[in-house]
């Protein structure tokens, strides 16, 4: 610890040094021609110099500044796996995994630790979530382990602390859906084994998981549900699947699994042609398989009338339209009109059914005509090419829910582009600097960390880089409202998104995507072009709106909160009719059918309905109440109007709870292999506590300087008070007053 003494005069220096010594002198004159004796007038003129110093001192208002260095110590992370398999007892040799894990926690080892470094504590199975409560609490019940996204967003919690590693109680059955990122395999993993190797082979079980299917689809769309075979063992199989809808068995495939192959992704295509709700399942029928109850999944969806309709204005023919028409074109869920400039003012007209073009004027941007579209593509089209009334119908377009994607070039981007309409500028995700232009040459894409689970990037890579562009528009000053999804190696904004209103709007940065499809083709590998006209299809996707719209209509609906629900789950059941209509009744009556062909009845109260509905926009008066379903199947929800006139329904799916239980022992290669990639470590139970010896200590060196106030000690005022009165009492004893 160092310490020194540090002034702050009121006045400089030299004046209080100048003026105390003055003082000092001017004293020592007045005492000339006192009749005191010499040994009184220096005792005297002492006592006065010595305040007048004293306060000189004050003026300088000196502090004490004392400096040390201190050490902090890092972070040690302690992630215990929750989920149901860590109950499983797969050798009844030995514990279960959860009560090692336990023992660890409660073990001296843990506890010596704890004390050499600052400790914190995650749970990592659906989710990665901040453990305060003891751990003698935990149960382990969790559906899911995804160890790797767990590790990812802790990493994400502690950027920027110095973290000395992760201690990791799990098994290693990880069903993570994303790679480790550089910042999490910067930390170093320590594993302690739960079990011993298992050499015993435990039973086969095969297995559906995540299962993605759109929730609503449009009559005659083809669309792809996609599943993941799972199994515990590795020799070669075939596993039969059947796909049901409605009861109906409408396809049956063979999933080949060949030796060492644990995990098979497969699809099923389906195409819908009647509107409605429609209930499909995928069943497998493995021979001699341990567990039935995770061979099927059933799910519902929406099939509606064709809705998904998307505009595209571009002024001139660039090879930008066409790699996008292309992309579009092929989602069958979505259905272009696309007008395109070719000279004189004359536009040519694409769509599904004639994709050669044909000669057309440009529309005239109407609020009836913009209300076919729910999303709208602009390319490189100058203001002037569109009316002021046309820019601000587009304006309300997007501010009413629609979605607009502007993928310009530089004359729509400049400053005197789009920016310079009033219309057109509250809904800009950025706007052009002065000194913007097209730049040209290799530029490296990335994705941001934070954004890789936003559903216009996710599935796209597991690494963070993708194929460079050959241009990028910049700089660019963002909206505060903006988010950028995909930048360039040096962090300048190439795809960006933001909210405005109800709608959402995008901005592409460059004119060069086609070459991507081109680069790709060149090098022979298609693969890399699926994925950037997928980027393409997801980002106009997520420009669609999903939510349900209220219209100006007198239909009467019913709707819930969720199509799928667990066992025991709250559902949400809301009415509401058009709003034209007038209910006078405080109440309805929804009627439930339930899977074993009861009926039940709840009543639904006057209330809001928004947001737990997925209802846009603002709240709707209406009807609602809740319903806890006791047994798995299907349950028929119907609500009708006071006088019967209308009625509507909605069905639901009640799933008996997901326990991740797969027989399988200890994944002990998966785990040895997480803890190399970190640099860390995998220790056997019986050589835990050389854990201890591992971890890093690396604690942080830390400056702490605090200042301390002298001239407002109270020793300064009492001495101060001393002189006073001392120099009074002589004075008095000196006969001087």
């Amino acid at each position: 610890m160092t310490a020194s003494i540090i002034i702050n005069p009121v006045l400089p220096l030299a004046l209080l040094a100048a003026l105390t010594g003055g003082f000092s002198l001017l004293l020592w004159y007045s005492f000339r021609k006192c009749e005191v004796r010499a040994r009184q007038k220096v005792i005297l003129w002492g006592l006065r110099t010595a305040a007048a110093i004293l306060v000189a001192f004050v003026l300088c208002q000196p502090a004490l500044r004392q400096s040390r260095h201190i050490q902090k110590p890092p972070i040690l992370v302690t992630a215990i796996d929750v989920s149901a398999s860590m109950k499983e007892e797969v050798d009844p040799d030995q514990p279960p995994r959860y009560e090692r894990a336990l023992e660890y926690l409660q073990s001296g080892v843990h506890d010596n630790v704890a004390e050499k470094y600052r400790t914190m504590r995650y749970t990592v199975a659906n989710k990665a979530e901040r453990l305060y409560k003891d751990p003698d609490n935990l149960i382990f019940s969790a559906s899911r382990s995804r160890i790797t996204e767990g590790l990812n967003q802790i990493s994400r919690d502690l950027t920027g602390q110095n973290v000395a590693g992760i201690v990791l109680l799990s098994d290693g059955l990880d069903e993570s859906e994303e790679e480790l990122s550089a910042a999490a395999a910067n930390i170093p993993v320590f594993i302690p084994a739960l079990e011993k190797e298992f050499r015993k082979e435990p039973e086969e079980d095969i297995r559906i998981t995540n299962v993605n299917y759109p929730e609503l689809l449009t009559v005659d769309w083809e669309a792809e549900v996609t599943f993941i075979l799972r199994r515990n063992q590795s020799g070669e199989r075939t596993v039969p699947v059947q796909f049901f809808k409605n009861g109906e068995l409408k396809t049956k495939k063979n999933v080949h699994f060949k030796k060492n192959q644990r995990m098979k992704e497969t699809s099923l295509s389906i195409q819908p042609k009647k509107t409605g709700e429609h209930v499909y399942k995928i069943q497998i029928n493995p021979a001699d398989d341990a567990r039935f109850t995770n061979n099927r999944r059933r799910f519902i969806i929406e099939v509606t009338q064709r809705q998904n309709r998307v505009l595209y204005l571009e002024d001139n023919r660039r090879w930008e339209f066409k790699f996008l028409k292309r992309a579009l074109l092929a989602e069958k869920r979505i259905h272009l009109t696309a007008f395109v400039g070719s000279g004189n003012n004359t536009f040519l007209k694409f769509d599904e059914r004639n994709t050669g073009g044909s000669s057309s004027d440009l529309p005239e941007l109407t609020r009836r005509y913009l209300s076919q579209f729910r999303a709208i593509i602009l390319g490189d089209i100058p203001p002037q090419d569109m009316s002021a009334k046309a820019w601000a119908e587009l304006n309300r377009f997007v501010e009413k829910g629609g979605g607009l994607l502007l993928a310009g070039g530089k004359d729509a981007l400049s400053p005197e582009g789009w920016a310079a309409q009033n219309e057109m500028r509250p809904l800009l995700p950025a706007v052009s600097k002065e000194d913007a232009h097209m730049r040209e040459g290799q530029i490296s894409v990335r994705l941001r960390p934070q954004t890789r689970s936003h559903p216009v990037i996710k599935g796209l890579k597991q690494d963070n880089e993708l194929p460079s562009l050959l241009s990028h528009w910049g700089p660019v000053e963002l909206d505060s409202l903006s988010s950028v999804l995909l930048q360039s190696e040096e962090g300048s904004p190439i795809l960006i998104t933001r909210r405005y209103g109800e709608g959402r709007v995008a901005m592409l940065l460059t004119n060069t995507l086609w070459r991507w499809q081109l680069q790709r083709r060149a090098k022979g590998n298609e693969g890399e072009n699926r994925v950037y006209r997928r980027l393409i299809v997801q980002l106009v996707r997520w420009l669609i709106p999903e939510k349900k719209e209220m219209t100006e209509t007198d239909r009467f609906q019913v709707v819930t909160n969720s199509r799928s629900v667990t066992l025991r789950e709250e559902v949400k059941v809301g009415a509401y009719a058009g709003q034209s209509m007038k209910i006078s009744s405080e109440s309805l009556v929804c009627n439930i059918s339930t899977p074993e062909g009861n009926e039940e009845s709840i009543s639904l109260v006057q209330a809001q309905l928004g947001e737990d509905f997925d209802i846009s926009g603002e709240t709707v008066n209406g009807y609602k109440g809740t319903y806890t379903p006791t047994q798995p199947g299907r349950y028929t929800f119907k609500a009708s109007l006071p006088d019967g006139t209308q009625s509507d329904k909605k069905q639901v799916l009640v799933k008996r709870p997901y326990a991740e239980k797969t027989g399988q022992p200890l994944a002990q290669k998966r785990l040895k292999k997480l803890a190399g990639q970190t640099g860390g470590a995998f220790f056997k139970w019986e050589d835990k506590t050389e854990l201890r010896e591992a971890l890093p200590y690396n604690p942080t060196e830390i400056q702490q300087v605090s200042e301390e106030s002298v001239w407002t000690h109270p020793v300064i005022l009492v001495v101060l008070l001393a002189l006073f009165c001392g120099e009074w009492y002589l004075r008095r004893r000196f006969d001087l007053l």
